[in-house]
């Protein structure tokens, strides 16, 4: 029996790679976690040289911002899409405290923008690119937080990408592109 399945799984395969042509084949990458990594120092850098910390961890502990966001998206807990969180976040803020928004807000995109892009993938990827796929870039990350990254990183690393979707408000954020 064992036999027969290994003789099955190795025609499946082989069946597969028959079928994947570049013409007719589509790669679809994630930016979070695949295309790019967090930079903690990064991070605690946006924190560290905020001209107003005190202010700052007050913001923060008052909106629930690392109850709701960052612990719970530790412990597995939260797969909301960061952008629309962190907007809902700092609207509610801004309704109850226009001076705490003011801090919050634009930390909360360097925040989410503290990434480093992982130079191997996106190797990968212009690889398959040349090689003749189609490749695009499918992300929770948000049109607003996407267009940053671009803007940081330099819109030439995506130059060869056939296309991006991101998520955004028109579509209700969807969690999972």
């Amino acid at each position: 029996i064992i036999d027969k399945i290994r003789k099955r799984e190795k025609e499946d395969a082989n069946e597969i790679q028959n079928e994947l042509h570049c013409d007719n084949t589509i790669i679809a990458f994630d930016l979070h976690g695949v295309l790019s990594r967090p930079d903690m120092k990064k991070m605690a850098k946006v924190i560290r040289t905020h001209p107003e910390k005190r202010k700052l961890l007050k913001a923060l502990r008052a909106t629930g911002f690392m109850k709701e966001l960052v612990v719970a998206r530790l412990a597995g807990l939260d797969a909301t899409v960061p952008e629309k969180k962190m907007k809902d976040l700092t609207y509610l803020c801004k309704r109850k405290d226009e001076k705490r928004y003011t801090i919050l807000n634009p930390l909360v995109a360097q925040l989410c923008d503290a990434q480093s892009p992982d130079n191997a993938t996106f190797d990968i990827a212009r690889q398959l690119k040349n090689a003749g796929f189609n490749i695009y870039l499918f992300s929770n990350v948000g049109t607003d937080y996407f267009e940053l990254l671009r803007l940081l990183w330099g819109y030439d690393l995506f130059d060869f990408f056939d296309g991006f979707y991101t998520t955004n408000p028109g579509d209700g954020y969807v969690k999972k592109p």
